[in-house]
């Protein structure tokens, strides 16, 4: 157990964990006392904490990282103080915020992001205001909303996005509103 390299910031939230491959190591997100997403990763064999760079928006429950192949880094998702999903992505190891391509519906509840290999590209799903299950992915270079596929069933829990290499495509699980897993 390393009790020693974590000591910059306290958890206050969500932690998540993804295998840098850039690093050869593990990273791990996480929402602090502050409100704002911490980020702890390995550089030259020791840990370095990072809490500037996603004090854009404070996060607001879940988080949702995801290693993006095609930039060589992680992605994260999470809610926004201002309710809508915020995407942080790596170029040339430098964080860009979009908080602008996800305004078609308010976030609720869960958020899942899932690397889709055949865009190359990550894609998140979540539970919307309306209590459906929204999912954007990449088309065209830009961000889609699809509002419709999932219309049926309610969402009343976890959602768990997965990509399926055989089908090549993303599939995703989620707790219905009558108990059932979708």
């Amino acid at each position: 157990i390393d009790n020693s390299s974590f000591r910059a910031a306290k958890v206050h939230g969500e932690v998540c964990a993804v295998f840098e491959t850039q690093r050869n190591h593990s990273a791990v997100f996480f929402t602090g006392e502050d409100g704002f997403v911490h980020y702890f990763f390995v550089d030259k064999g020791v840990w370095q904490h990072d809490a500037s760079s996603f004090a854009v928006s404070r996060a607001m429950g879940k988080l949702s990282v995801v290693y993006e192949k095609q930039r060589m880094h992680s992605a994260l998702f999470f809610k926004g103080d201002d309710g809508y999903l915020h995407y942080f992505y790596a170029i040339n190891n430098a964080w860009h915020h979009d908080g602008t391509s996800f305004r078609a519906a308010i976030v609720a509840g869960d958020i899942s992001a899932v690397y889709e290999e055949q865009r190359n590209h990550s894609a998140v799903f979540f539970k919307g205001a309306d209590g459906l299950l929204h999912y954007y992915f990449l088309g065209d270079r830009a961000w889609k909303h699809d509002g419709e596929t999932f219309k049926t069933t309610p969402v009343a829990g976890d959602i768990s996005a997965v990509f399926e290499q055989q089908r090549n495509h993303s599939a995703v699980f989620f707790k219905g509103m009558d108990g059932l897993l979708h």
